[in-house]
């Protein structure tokens, strides 16, 4: 290997380890926010960007990013006309320049993390990805299962503002804890729960002799992220485990190899009876509560379906009242409120669309939205055309798993959102690359 290799693989592995930072920090951030300095919570909310700011200047000096990537070139283009929009937004808008830049984060801090990550990944760095989270998952169970039998104000249900605690009460009475796990909000429970069970499929659906995790470790995950689906006491990680099971199976039609085919067909049905077992015999009541919950919820502004329509009512609906340009990018964010006003406080608007044509208005904000759109349509293609060519599950129930939070999450709002939306986002590209190119990721 020549000298120049060896020092741009020198500085891929660092780009890789700095990666990692990035995410074991969003997953274990909220710990540090609300058990051991809870009194810096909002300043430990940026913890992550200073490595993130590392691995651009290692990536951008080193040419370690894709050159001729017309989305990447597409988004980081779009990323440079919203930082002068931002500046004619602090003239024309009453949102104050923080609000403003810590909107613009919001949007566009991490959109060229995802192709830099997509760019350095290798195999190995994937599998280990798999195996460390797996790992965590683990652990990750016992504390939400301590989260859920400990009283509500308990110190291990304790959150970074000390005046809230997430509890769901049942349609006949009682309430039981929503862990937050190591998150600060539930929301993010609810993205580790989803990108656990895309690992444990494409495990399980892998020969044990290709599989990045032992047969042992891989169990005990199972058995985990049944606890933590059972205990989670909210919808969203049902629907991720109900995407990541029916693209397992299409996997089938996809994969070639017949062993592995078979495996993408039964695979889905033992998990499923499996986990329908242990719902009945260990979680009926908290199965049943949260069940009250989704029917409950139905008739109100929270559900599910109504956010989803009021994604597509936006446009004809109450386009008359968003403004040319926006009110201002990052305004209407919890983040943005305290910026601006001292306070955290909810704006009223739930849905990401919603939100992105009140703070962007008519003109950027669709073209904002356009760019999501075609991500997800993008990788959707790549990962079926990837798991055709290596026969590996992973790059479609990546795809499965992450595509729904980058489409119409409020990745834009929330921080550990943005974070999983964009890095997950990163790892769907390295794997969809390395599936077309290669023959098998692990192989």
């Amino acid at each position: 290997m020549a000298y120049d290799d060896k020092k741009a693989e020198r500085i891929r592995r660092w780009i890789v380890n700095l990666v990692f930072i990035v995410y074991w920090l969003l997953i274990f951030e909220g710990a540090l926010r609300k058990w051991a300095f809870p009194q810096y919570h909002r300043y430990i909310f940026f913890i992550r960007d200073p490595f993130v700011m590392l691995i651009y200047w290692l990536a951008f000096k080193n040419r370690l990013y894709p050159k001729n990537m017309s989305l990447f070139l597409y988004g980081f283009s779009l990323s440079i006309v919203f930082l002068f929009f931002v500046l004619f937004q602090s003239i024309i808008t009453t949102s104050g320049l923080m609000t403003l830049v810590y909107g613009w984060r919001m949007y566009f801090f991490y959109l060229p993390l995802a192709f830099i990550v997509g760019q350095n990944f290798d195999g190995n760095d994937l599998k280990r990805l798999l195996r460390q989270t797996l790992y965590v998952a683990v652990p990750m169970g016992l504390l939400v299962y301590a989260q859920h039998i400990s009283p509500p104000a308990s110190f291990i249900n304790q959150t970074a503002e000390s005046s809230v605690i997430y509890t769901i009460a049942g349609a006949r009475g009682g309430s039981i804890v929503r862990p937050t796990g190591t998150f600060t909000f539930f929301h993010g429970q609810q993205l580790f729960i989803g990108s656990v069970m895309a690992f444990i499929f494409s495990s399980w659906i892998l020969p044990k002799e290709y599989r990045p995790i032992n047969t042992a470790i891989l169990s005990m995950a199972s058995v985990s992220a049944v606890v933590n689906l059972a205990l989670s006491g909210t919808r969203l990680p049902y629907i991720f485990s109900g995407l990541i099971c029916m693209s397992a199976g299409a996997c089938a039609v996809v994969i070639r190899r017949p062993k592995i085919s078979a495996r993408a067909l039964a695979i889905p049905i033992v998990l499923f009876i499996l986990g329908a077992f242990a719902f009945v015999y260990f979680f009926a009541g908290v199965g049943q509560m949260t069940l009250e919950r989704h029917r409950g919820a139905e008739d109100i502004e929270g559900s599910v379906f109504q956010r989803f329509g009021n994604m597509l009512f936006m446009f004809t609906g109450f386009v008359q009242e968003v403004d040319m340009f926006g009110m201002g990018i990052g305004s209407h964010t919890s983040g943005g409120a305290a910026l601006t006003t001292g306070y955290r406080e909810d704006s009223g608007v739930e849905d990401e669309w919603t939100r992105i044509l009140f703070e962007t208005g008519l003109i950027f904000g669709p073209i904002y939205i356009f760019l999501r759109v075609l991500l997800v349509f993008w990788i959707i293609r790549s990962s079926i055309r990837a798991t055709n060519r290596s026969d590996n599950p992973l790059p479609v129930l990546l795809v499965a798993y992450i595509s729904s939070v980058l489409l119409v999450w409020a990745i834009t709002n929330y921080g550990t959102e943005m974070g999983y939306g964009w890095l997950f986002l990163g790892f769907s590209i390295a794997a969809n690359k390395l599936g077309i190119k290669e023959r098998g990721i692990w192989g």
